[in-house]
């Protein structure tokens, strides 16, 4: 009955350096850390390449901890 309604998941914590362009037109990079929930089914590589995809000025994944399983709700 729950696969009806529901996906498998798992609720990750990543972290990725980004480019930040300031006011001042200068460049900078910083280490941005993001709780996210994604599909079970994907590899630490296809999620690596999710995230640069994904999230603007994103330069490269420095870490992708599996924290603990989920659900997701199908549309």
């Amino acid at each position: 009955m729950i696969e009806k309604n529901w996906d498998d998941g798992v609720i990750y914590n990543i972290g990725f350096m980004a480019r930040i362009h300031l006011k001042n037109g200068e460049i900078m990079q910083k280490e941005i850390h993001q709780t996210v929930v994604l599909p079970m089914a994907l590899s630490e590589s296809e999620i690596k390449s999710l995230i640069l995809r994904k999230f603007d000025h994103s330069i490269v994944v420095t870490y992708v901890d599996e924290l603990y399983s989920a659900l997701i709700l199908k549309k």
